[in-house]
């Protein structure tokens, strides 16, 4: 009787072993996958913290008209990216 209930138990752990295996395996893609995702993300935040400042500082402290005209192309050329970035990441998400 007790070697009948080792034999199901050895059975069951390795049925449950298998089962983590592949849950483990799942979970690491998953994250493989979305770290992409967050990525475009960081870096989506990054051009906006760096926008927000083109926009508020650099181009108000800009002495010369080549400098103001830097960062106004800049700032457009920001908002671009940022635009790109948002539809990247909506398709990556769908």
């Amino acid at each position: 009787m007790l070697i009948y209930f080792k034999g199901i138990i050895i059975k069951f752990l390795m049925i449950l072993y298998n089962f983590l295996n592949i849950l483990l395996i799942k979970i690491i893609k998953f994250k493989m996958e979305n770290n992409n995702v967050y990525n475009l993300i960081n870096q989506m935040t990054q051009e906006s913290k760096s926008l927000w400042r083109i926009k508020k500082s650099y181009i108000k402290e800009a002495k010369t008209k080549a400098m103001k005209d830097f960062w106004t192309k800049l700032a457009k050329d920001k908002e671009i990216h940022l635009k790109e970035i948002k539809n990247i990441i909506k398709t990556e998400l769908k």
